[in-house]
């Protein structure tokens, strides 16, 4: 017999982008209509476990606040898009820490996504 967590997982199927249901209701998840804020918390720091994990290998020896950077910078532009700040990158391995915060605000990131952001975090990296 099926757990009551199994069986709504089962019939209520699993969407990761909201689409609506037979009712025309919003719908994402496993049948969910909303979310509060606690659970969005706890999904944040779910995602951040995981992306420090994959950025494990890149980040391991640097400071706690250069690793927070990057893995910030994930959160908002994915992991392919962070790795593909190939100067930052280069600046970081030769732990020339100005320059790979020049190179964080070289970009589309800083210069027209998130400015404000973007300028909070490059001067992050450079504290520590």
């Amino acid at each position: 017999m099926m757990t009551l967590l199994e069986s709504i997982l089962l019939h209520e199927g699993f969407n990761a982008k909201p689409y609506k249901d037979t009712k025309g209701i919003l719908t994402f998840g496993h049948g969910l209509t909303y979310i509060t804020e606690d659970e969005s918390i706890c999904i944040v720091i779910n995602r951040l476990r995981e992306r420090g994990k994959q950025l494990e290998p890149y980040i391991s020896k640097l400071s706690i606040n250069k690793q927070e950077v990057l893995i910030e910078m994930s959160f908002q532009l994915g992991i392919n898009g962070l790795m593909n700040f190939k100067r930052m990158w280069k600046a970081i391995k030769r732990e020339d820490w100005f320059s790979a915060r020049n190179e964080m605000l070289d970009s589309q990131w800083a210069k027209h996504d998130s400015p404000g952001r973007a300028l909070e975090m490059a001067d992050k990296f450079l504290l520590g």
